[in-house]
């Protein structure tokens, strides 16, 4: 016949005092009341569209950027970037990378 061992600490329930226990529905309550509130008033009371910050529509065309012309690289620094770009990027030498 097999005896039962000592429950193991570790996996023992913990308790919850009764008067916490009946308070629980109670603090469960107060909190679906407060997202209640807070939904209510978010979706009724503030029932406006958002976008009192947009500006008004107009007739005209909009307004199309220019795009900026590219500017030269010089050498120098197209040199460095392809050396940068074989050494650390590819990972083929990276103590020369290093010092880059």
């Amino acid at each position: 016949m097999a005896t039962r061992s000592q429950p193991n600490p570790a996996r023992r329930r913990r308790r919850v005092s009764p008067s916490f226990q009946r308070a629980l529905p109670w603090i469960a309550g107060v909190i679906l009341l407060a997202g209640v509130i807070a939904f209510v008033s978010v979706r009724v009371a503030g029932n406006k569209s958002g976008h009192e910050t947009d500006a008004p529509l107009s007739s005209k065309p909009a307004v199309v950027p220019q795009k900026a012309k590219p500017g030269k690289l010089p050498a120098s620094a197209r040199l460095s970037a392809q050396r940068f770009i074989q050494t650390a990027v590819l990972r083929d030498r990276l103590r020369e990378a290093w010092t880059l």
